[in-house]
């Protein structure tokens, strides 16, 4: 594989994690263990077809709102988590 490829793999894939996360915020399945990964299938493929065939400011668009939900999910709930723990 070369470096373009593997790129743009990551870039899909970190976006598909990040749109999920934001997805379980809003949707609560009774089984999340076996919904989420049959999400993330159709999600994948939308977005790479989104990738290749989207004008660059929806696709970056659509990164920046992943890495917006991860940073806040990885960020600030692991700063209110160790808060919460050193408050105790």
């Amino acid at each position: 594989m070369d470096l373009q490829l593997i790129k743009e793999l990551a870039i899909i894939a970190f976006t598909a994690i990040g749109i999920i996360e934001l997805l379980k915020n809003y949707i609560k399945p009774k089984d999340p263990k076996k919904v989420w990964p049959i999400v993330a299938i159709p999600l994948t493929l939308a977005l790479t077809a989104a990738y290749y065939l989207l004008p660059q400011f929806i696709t970056i668009g659509l990164l920046s709102v992943s890495i917006v939900q991860i940073g806040y999910d990885i960020i600030l709930q692991g700063f209110k988590k160790l808060i919460t723990k050193v408050a105790e």
